[in-house]
């Protein structure tokens, strides 16, 4: 592989990862390089960026200047050291790209502000690349990351700089980690007011075949309009999004692309190294050869049990399968979990397992959060990680997301769910490395990922719920317990396929240089 990739995303690793884009993003770029690509990232200024940034790390790498709000407005470059094998490139501004502002907005903020932050990160990306060689040399994608970063496509393409490299441009990549769910999901795709295109210098295309959107402008409506691919983050979801609900208000966006063969379904893959990553505090027992899951899980649990005490926690029981879910309090993830104001939920924690339970939105006043709340406060059998009353390691140090969550994989025997619907889902794919069985809606990446578990065939790694309902996910997490028990037959057979499929990038970059090739082609016809 030889292309030359620039990913323009919001977030990025080790600087700032909020959820899935950073692990996407700086995993897929890792692989790339180590194929023989090279990859560097544009981002952007933020608070939680700079928060995570190491001592002495920017060198100054100039300036850019774009026109914005008929004025100028100039970006310092940062480059960034020490921050993976590909380079990382910050642009910083005083008003769009600062030190002060969230990545993305906190649930007061103004919308229209943020909207008018990504149109300027978006248009600088976008100016950075035309002014800089090292962005257009050889086989060059400039690929774009959900709605923060669509806009530089729209950019590129109606700059007369771009058309003027002819045969050297730049092909752009779409991917869309997240569409949302129902008829319009405005908060997933950056829908705002029209005004905002005018500030950027792209008034003219407020129309209906760009990016007009009901009267607004759609950020990622033109992301996909004006790339020369689209990539979804699974096969199935690239189908999906060109139905109803699932595409957003998007389906007819996605379709289009979908017949103009520019449209792509590659499942993302993982940082297969991950499960071998032992933070202080973390995993005590590696998983692979040599160790029997059972025996890795019993002395992990242990291993939690532990910092469980120490923390003032409820504590597993050792005599109990355990049930982990890990996940974004959300209605995405949660609206068929806790349904019926939690009822469902019950029956689970009434079958005799622990729930350990990694999830949580910073909203106390949410139904969902008063909800967990409200269980947590009646089962001893739930236990409820959450950022009120962290873990710390031997040191003292908080211990990170990604730690907490592979604490619960590594303990727990099953992993659930059951999404509403699932672009692509990781938790599933890193689980199933500790030998974590998957119980999962039938969606999505999911779909997939999880082979259904047949006593005829022995080839499944988990269960579907099928069809998502609180009452099948019951029935699911029931047949699971009963069929998967660690005395039964099929436990051993179910465990060994979860940890024998091989997720990492390197099996997806392929079909990553298919959908380069693609993009080249569409751009330099």
């Amino acid at each position: 592989m030889n292309y030359n990739v620039t990913m323009v995303c919001a977030e990025v690793k080790p600087l700032c990862k909020k959820g899935g884009v950073a692990d996407v993003v700086t995993d897929l770029s890792k692989a790339l390089n180590d194929a023989g690509s090279t990859v560097n990232v544009i981002t952007y200024m933020n608070k939680d960026l700079n928060e995570g940034l190491p001592l002495n790390c920017l060198q100054s790498a100039g300036t850019v200047s774009v026109a914005l709000n008929g004025g100028t407005e100039k970006f310092i470059v940062w480059k960034v050291d020490a921050s993976g094998p590909h380079t990382v490139y910050v642009l910083e501004n005083d008003t769009y790209a600062n030190r002060t502002d969230d990545v993305y907005p906190a649930a007061r903020a103004d919308p229209q502000k943020y909207g008018r932050k990504y149109a300027a990160f978006s248009k600088a990306a976008a100016e950075l690349i035309l002014t800089r060689d090292e962005f257009r040399e050889g086989k060059s994608v400039v690929h774009c990351h959900d709605y923060q970063a669509a806009l530089t496509a729209a950019c590129l393409k109606t700059d007369p700089r771009y058309d003027a490299l002819r045969e050297n441009r730049p092909a752009v990549v779409q991917t869309v980690h997240n569409l949302g769910y129902g008829p319009r999901c405005d908060a997933f795709q950056g829908v705002y007011d029209a005004a905002v295109l005018d500030f950027v210098g792209l008034a003219s295309l407020f129309h209906i075949n760009a990016l007009e959107y009901f009267g607004k402008a759609n950020f990622l409506k033109g992301g996909v309009v004006f790339a020369d691919a689209t990539n979804c983050v699974s096969e199935r979801y690239a189908e999906e999004v060109t139905q109803p609900h699932f595409g957003g208000g998007l389906e007819g966006v996605m379709v289009k692309a979908q017949n103009e063969g520019k449209l792509f379904g590659i499942t993302n893959g993982i940082d297969t190294s991950y499960v071998h990553f032992r933070p202080d505090g973390g995993v005590s027992l590696p998983y692979g050869r040599g160790y029997r899951v059972s025996d890795a899980k019993a002395a992990n649990r242990r291993h939690l049990n532990d910092l469980l005490r120490q923390h003032q926690y409820k504590l597993l029981d050792s005599d109990k399968q355990t049930i982990g879910v890990v996940a974004r309090l959300s209605h995405q993830k949660f609206d068929v979990l806790l349904a019926e104001q939690g009822a469902y939920m019950r029956q689970i924690l009434e079958m005799g397992v622990n729930v350990l339970l990694n999830a949580e939105n910073g909203d106390k006043t949410d139904p969902l959060h008063r909800i967990v709340e409200d269980l947590d406060g009646r089962y001893k059998n739930l236990i409820w990680l959450n950022k009120e009353r962290p873990l710390r390691d031997s040191r003292g140090e908080r211990l990170g997301f990604d730690a907490m969550a592979q604490l619960n994989f590594a303990s727990s025997d099953f992993l659930l769910n059951p999404a509403v619907y699932e672009p692509c889902g990781l938790t599933q794919l890193i689980a199933m490395m500790f030998g974590t069985i998957p119980i999962v809606s039938a969606t999505g990446g999911l779909r997939n990922t999880v082979i259904e578990h047949s006593a005829a065939h022995k080839k499944g790694n988990g269960f579907f719920i099928a069809p998502n309902t609180p009452d099948e996910m019951v029935r699911t997490v029931r047949r699971a317990l009963h069929v998967a028990h660690p005395q039964g037959p099929h436990r051993k057979i179910i465990t060994a396929n979860c940890m024998g499929a091989n997720h990492g990038w390197q099996t997806r970059l392929a079909s990553y240089g298919e959908l380069y090739d693609t993009a080249l082609r569409n751009a330099r016809a």
